[in-house]
């Protein structure tokens, strides 16, 4: 059914509309300009940065009265907190770490909505007011790096103050990154890779790998338009959305080697190359990779059918861990070694199929090695590695996969 746009909707339309068309006179620029500390903190001081969600009560002085390890809260306050109230931090002297609570006009202290509740003794609103809503919500509107409001706001005291902080545009928004002192070409997506960069010196995604992903479609139009003159019909391109994946719950990914339960309550087939694929990965230069097994448990000789089958059956393989990183997290190529071979030894084959982690959908992909296509199987589990998640994986439907 069709909706009525309100006066409202409209202006949010014409506003994205003008600030795309600013981006594009850009040049399309994939990164904002990047901030230091300093910067940041008088950004967020001053006034007109308020609404666009900066320190909104830094201009509060905090009470004489309060313990010595608490302030006032500069940034956003809750939208139930009783008229005269304020909102705090408190920071542990011990562990560093800082808690969130409530004083009233006379200074006591709160810890928990439940406990102003019961001594107010009536219950304080669930949901901001409709109109505050309106006013302050703009998480349906596409934010780009050449938006004079968009900045970024310091993470905390894990990142050291030299660093400098900007945003990544992505199809999906904003993605904000973190750029070492000193440091011109390359930057950190998480704070895992922050940590550990700051540790190691590892490696960094670099300004320059990445193209927009109108540039990536751009490719394929070309692609098509090829095998057009070339008397093919051109390829067929469909879109999978979260709700088109189904649950397969005897998937597994696991991390060799196994152990003696695993090897038993598994379909083992897959591992009968392991010890050549091994060697001949040597024979490249590559130094006993980590490697990854993918594979249904043993409830595949059921007769319960399994969803989307023969793309499980096609992704249950072996995998190493690539020396390089995608997007601060490790990544597995898919191997195999090529049957049907004149000769005694079987060539070794690396895919262009991965197990990748996917920070602009939040969850582990199993598919090609890029942001903008789906994958054939998904887990919307944060954990560190693939192996440790918890989640089942999910399947995308037959139908999505074009052959």
């Amino acid at each position: 059914a069709a909706h009525k746009l309100d006066f409202h909707t409209l202006a949010a339309m014409a506003d994205e509309a003008e600030r795309r068309a600013k981006w594009e006179k850009a040049g399309s620029p994939l990164f904002s300009r990047l901030w230091t500390y300093e910067q940041i903190q008088q950004k967020m001081r001053d006034p007109s940065s308020r609404k666009a969600g900066g320190l909104q009560n830094a201009h509060l002085k905090t009470p004489k009265e309060w313990p010595s390890d608490t302030k006032i809260d500069p940034g956003r306050w809750v939208f139930w907190l009783p008229e005269g109230w304020k909102q705090a931090k408190r920071t542990q002297e011990e562990s560093g770490k800082v808690l969130t609570c409530y004083f009233n006009e006379e200074n006591r202290r709160f810890w928990h909505k439940r406990d102003i509740e019961k001594f107010l003794g009536y219950e304080l609103e669930e949901r901001p007011p409709k109109e505050e809503k309106a006013e302050d919500d703009d998480t349906t509107t596409k934010k780009y790096v050449t938006d004079d409001d968009v900045f970024p706001r310091w993470p905390g005291d894990w990142l050291p103050r030299d660093w400098r902080l900007g945003f990544r545009e992505l199809p999906s928004g904003l993605h904000r990154i973190h750029v070492p002192p000193n440091q011109e070409e390359g930057f950190c997506y998480h704070r895992a890779g922050v940590l550990e960069y700051i540790q190691t010196g590892r490696k960094l995604s670099s300004f320059g790998t990445s193209l927009p992903a109108e540039e990536k479609w751009g490719h394929v139009e070309i692609k098509k338009r090829k095998h057009k003159r070339d008397g093919w019909p051109g390829r067929q391109y469909k879109f999978a959305k979260a709700d088109d994946y189904l649950e397969v719950k005897t998937f597994r990914v696991l991390k060799l080697p196994l152990s003696e339960e695993e090897e038993n309550n598994l379909w083992m087939e897959t591992l009968a190359d392991f010890q050549e694929i091994q060697e001949q990965l040597r024979e490249r230069g590559f130094e006993d990779p980590t490697f990854l097994l993918t594979t249904l448990t043993n409830s595949k000789q059921s007769k319960e059918p399994v969803p989307g089958q023969k793309i499980v059956e096609r992704m249950c393989s072996l995998w190493y861990c690539r020396p390089d990183d995608f997007c601060e997290k490790q990544c597995y190529q898919r191997v195999f070694l090529k049957e049907e071979q004149i000769g005694s030894k079987k060539d070794l084959i690396c895919s262009d199929t991965h197990i990748f982690w996917s920070p602009q959908y939040n969850c582990w992909k199993i598919g090609r090695l890029n942001e903008d296509m789906a994958g054939y199987l998904r887990c919307d589990d944060p954990a560190q590695f693939p192996w440790e998640t918890k989640k089942d994986w999910k399947v995308v439907e037959t139908h999505l996969c074009v052959p």
